[in-house]
């Protein structure tokens, strides 16, 4: 991990309240979009310090769309995060293997498509408005 990740991940952790650690004690996280830019540092922050906030499981749900990221794999390989293969908008969150545990759920996943970028909210905007609603 490079320095600059380091630290934007530490200032993020001592700015957390004492008791907003504590809430992840034992807990369960569910991030969907993981493999995106916000997963990318959402992901990267909880399996970072997974065991100072005694985080028990981190589950990772993506289309992989636009490809499965080498970091993302990595990680997996490392048991810090389970990954799944997984559409919000037509395959049934109960599918995975434990969401009905999650504790904390971050729906970060967007409607993407190479060379469109975000305009694909202005070209497909129920893609989009389907992929919010989980």
């Amino acid at each position: 991990m490079k320095k600059i990740m380091r630290k934007d991940l530490q200032r993020i952790y001592d700015g957390l309240t004492p008791q907003e650690k504590d809430n992840f004690q034992d807990s369960t996280v569910l991030f969907t979009g993981g493999a995106g830019f916000l997963g990318f540092y959402f992901i990267q922050f909880l399996t970072h310090y997974k065991e100072e906030l005694r985080i028990k499981k981190v589950i990772c749900l993506d289309n992989f769309q636009v490809g499965y990221p080498a970091w993302l794999k990595e990680l997996s390989e490392k048991g810090q995060v389970e990954l799944r293969k997984f559409n919000v908008i037509t395959d049934d969150i109960s599918s995975v293997p434990g969401a009905e545990q999650a504790d904390y759920i971050y729906h970060m996943s967007v409607r993407w498509r190479r060379g469109m970028g975000w305009r694909i909210s202005l070209s497909h905007p129920a893609e989009v408005r389907d992929c919010r609603s989980m």
